[in-house]
Parts: C-alpha cells; sequence; structure tokens
C-alpha cells in the first residue's frame, strides 16, 4: 500500500474477513490506484493457479472516469464466473454522484467495478443495534451508500424480475436497445455508517471504521460460511440472491427507509423489495 488510507483499506478487508471466517485462507493482492493499474491485479487474481473461490475487491472508481477499464474487466470477470468465483464489489461512498471531479461531480454515477454484471455490488446501511434494531440507508456527513443505473451495461437477464423495475429504471444511461433497460446497483447492502463501524486494529490501536468497502469482506466471509456449510462452491451469486429474495424473507433484511441522495436530486430511495438505494437488503448471516 502506498500511504495510510490504502494501508487501512487492506486491513479492513483482512480482518473483515478473518473476524467472521478465521479459517478461510487468505491471498491479498495489490496494484497501483489508477483505472488502468487495477486491471492487472485483477487478471493476477482470476488467473491464479491456486485461486479462491472468492473475490472481495472494496477499489472503485466511477463509470465516466474509468476509460477503456470496465471494458477490459468484464472479460475477467465473466471467466472469474465461469470457473465458479463469487466476486463482491463496493458501491461506493459517494451516494448516488459517485464521480467526485468535474464535468461529472453533479451528474449520477455508479461505480466500477460494482457496476459490472457479474460481481455482486455492496452498497452500504446506518445499522443501530440499541435500543431497538433498526436499518435505513447510509447517508450522513461520512458520505453514503452508492447506487444507481450504469452507463456502460445493460439489465442482466437474473436481475430483471418482478420487484426490480420501478419508475426510476431506465435504458436511456447505458444506451439500451429496444426498450430493455439498464444494470443497476447495489444488488446487496452491509453496514456502512463509519459512526457505528467496524473495529479493527491497524497501526498500533483499534479504530472505528466504515463505508461500503466493509461490505465485500463481509459478505465475502458469510460466503465462505456457506460454501463450508453446503460442502460446495456457491459460484456467480448474484442470480441466486435476486431468487432468493423473490422467495420471501429469511435469507435477507430489506431495508426499506433513507436515501442514498448525494445532492438533492431526488435519487435513489429505499422501499419494500429492490431499490437503488439498498440493493436486496443486508444478510441474515442464519438464512
Amino acid at each position: 500500500a502506498a500511504d495510510s488510507h490504502h494501508a487501512i483499506e487492506d486491513v479492513l478487508d483482512i480482518e473483515g474477513i478473518i473476524g467472521l471466517a478465521p479459517q478461510a485462507a487468505l491471498r491479498v493482492y495489490e496494484g497501483p490506484n489508477t483505472d488502468t493499474g487495477i486491471y492487472d491485479p485483477y487478471r493476477a487474481i482470476v488467473n491464479d493457479p491456486t485461486r479462491s473461490g472468492l473475490i472481495s475487491t472494496s477499489w472503485g472508481m466511477c463509470e465516466q472516469e474509468a476509460g477503456p477499464t470496465p471494458a477490459a474487466e468484464s472479460t475477467l470477470f465473466q471467466q472469474a464466473a465461469a470457473q465458479g468465483q463469487t466476486v463482491f464489489g463496493a458501491a461506493g461512498d459517494a451516494g448516488s454522484l459517485d464521480c467526485p471531479d468535474a464535468p461529472f461531480k453533479q451528474v449520477l454515477a455508479v461505480d466500477d467495478p460494482a457496476s459490472q454484471p457479474y460481481v455482486t455490488s455492496v452498497g452500504g446501511t446506518d445499522l443501530l443495534l440499541t435500543p431497538t434494531q433498526t436499518e435505513t440507508v447510509w447517508n450522513d456527513t461520512d458520505g453514503a451508500g452508492g447506487g444507481g443505473i450504469s452507463t456502460l451495461w445493460p439489465m442482466p437477464p437474473w436481475q430483471a424480475g418482478p420487484g426490480v423495475v420501478e419508475g426510476a429504471s431506465s435504458g436511456a444511461p447505458c444506451g439500451a436497445p429496444g426498450g430493455s433497460l439498464c444494470r443497476e446497483v447495489p444488488d446487496v447492502a452491509a453496514s456502512a455508517a463509519p459512526s457505528d463501524g467496524y473495529v479493527i486494529f491497524f497501526a498500533g490501536s483499534w479504530q472505528t471504521v466504515g463505508g461500503t468497502s466493509a461490505g465485500p469482506p463481509l459478505w465475502a466471509a458469510l460466503t465462505a460460511l456457506a460454501n463450508q456449510r453446503c460442502g460446495t462452491t456457491l459460484g456467480f451469486l448474484s442470480p441466486a440472491l435476486y431468487q432468493i429474495a423473490a422467495a420471501g424473507p429469511g435469507a435477507l433484511t430489506d431495508v426499506v427507509s433513507g436515501n442514498n441522495d448525494a445532492g438533492n436530486i431526488g435519487r435513489y430511495f429505499a422501499g419494500f423489495g429492490f431499490d437503488m438505494a439498498s440493493g436486496l437488503g443486508t444478510p441474515v448471516a442464519s438464512g
């Protein structure tokens, strides 16, 4: 890692996994923090002959600034799915406006690679456990859970089920043909608000951190436990998650309040079922 910010991201990912799945074997990959430099680590991960069944990535860049990299990544993530690997990606910490720089700063945007069709995108919530358990979409002075409509990818068939398509759905951002729609993210969510975040040990002390970066390792750890219990590798998980959500409660908590509106533009609000603020919801580990 080049600096303390990136180092703490590494530690959050590693400790997030081993805290929930302490017997999991980990392999950590690092690469340049650029739109083009990130391709090589992903290629190394997918082509590693000792490859893991699970990939957790918290890196992200808004689609409008990612250049040609998403198209190259897409081939790798399709390969990962074909190899039975599960990939989780963080949806970003800037809500519905994911690009930090002009001219896209006030433009609706989502994160690559979380928006990739063969990546399961993880958004963010604010989970309070006392005095009673409540969960809303993360949106405060520290940031907001990423989500929205991809400008690059059409909606994959497994996402176009009942309850997903709603008033904000559109085929315009990605130029989808023939009245079809664009990919929507996040697929799922996890607790992300730094105000009640994850406790990690970093640089000699215990610290509490947050952000959607914590979501992929949490989901990866839970999926590792599911793999262990089932005696198999679940592989590309998104289609199954949408089927599970459609079947009814038990494995996911539906987050129905809050929004990830980062610029007073009215996008996007949580509601019953899938939404572009919290996806299908957060995991119920026992389910």
